[in-house]
């Protein structure tokens, strides 16, 4: 039996002009292009991702966090950022299998205060990790 394809046209306005990578380069400014979900800690309509079993230690820590908890299986992302939004740690699961324990080395990093995210599906858990 032949079954329905649905097409969906999306047609863009001619006013939002594409820049080019040059035009995109040009000029004194260092600014990088981060995509919002560099940010998911910040992110004020993210609804709070629940993990009874996490656990991070040492917290202060010399570098080496044991990173612990349980989630739904599925797409998992964890990332570390410091105070500004600066990306130090990533790590992106497309099949997180259910529970994670394992060790992030953050020896190469600043002593100081940092953001630890996990976000699924939307919603973001977050942890504030000193290393010392």
């Amino acid at each position: 039996s032949m079954t329905e394809t649905e097409i969906i046209i999306i047609t863009r306005t001619d006013d939002e002009e594409e820049l080019t990578e040059e035009e995109l380069t040009e000029g004194e400014t260092d600014i990088e292009i981060i995509e919002e979900e560099a940010f998911p800690a910040f992110d004020p309509n993210a609804r709070k991702l629940d993990l009874p079993a996490f656990d991070a230690f040492p917290n202060p820590t010399d570098g080496l966090l044991m990173l612990q908890f349980e989630a739904v299986p599925g797409e998992l992302d964890i990332r570390v950022t410091d105070l500004n939004g600066q990306q130090i740690y990533k790590e992106q699961m497309r099949n997180f299998e259910g529970i994670y324990n394992k060790q992030i080395d953050l020896r190469d990093v600043s002593k100081g205060a940092y953001l630890l995210t996990i976000r699924q599906k939307g919603q973001v858990f977050s942890r504030k990790i000193l290393v010392q």
